[in-house]
């Protein structure tokens, strides 16, 4: 990896701070990434509609390494960046990757109940309904509940409830 190569980066947010700092990403013109998604909540006396982080705490950033670390600096919100331990460097997320999560997030509005079924974890599979039809990923078991990982690079997998109606097992 050269200096001047750009990658994607996983921003870590002070608490409730995402908003800000995508704001402020936004006025200086990044390319960045910023997932929210609508959430039914209960005020006292209503119900609203709100925007909430998919991923508390974190921002998609893309940009060279020199730059990243200005970020740091220059944004406000923005205190630390996801290391990876193994490379013992930030994490970068690859390209395909970084596609591939952002396009099953933008699938998904909600998350979904999943009951257990015929599949086992490390299943490879493929969404066969909905906007993601034809993706294929890995199937793991969390907590005794079925989910898909979505993995970002070396350093951290993305994990979604999804039903299993949807899914079609990989034959090896």
């Amino acid at each position: 990896m050269t200096k001047n190569e750009v990658h994607w980066y996983i921003a870590l947010t002070k608490s409730c701070q995402e908003r800000k700092a995508a704001e402020a990403l936004a006025a200086l013109g990044e390319e960045f990434w910023f997932p929210v998604r609508k959430v039914r909540r209960k005020w006292s006396d209503r119900m609203k509609t709100v925007m909430v982080p998919v991923l508390p705490r974190m921002i998609f950033v893309r940009a060279d390494d020199a730059h990243r670390r200005e970020l740091t600096s220059r944004v406000y919100g923005i205190c630390a960046w996801m290391f990876d331990s193994a490379n013992k460097a930030p994490a970068i997320v690859r390209d395909c990757d970084f596609e591939n999560f952002r396009d099953f997030v933008n699938g998904v509005d909600v998350p979904v109940e999943v009951v257990p079924g015929r599949y086992a974890a490390g299943d490879r599979v493929e969404i066969v309904r909905g906007p993601l039809a034809g993706r294929i990923y890995e199937l793991v078991s969390v907590d005794d509940r079925r989910c898909l990982a979505v993995h970002l690079g070396s350093s951290a997998t993305a994990l979604f409830d999804f039903p299993l109606g949807d899914l079609k097992k990989i034959e090896n």
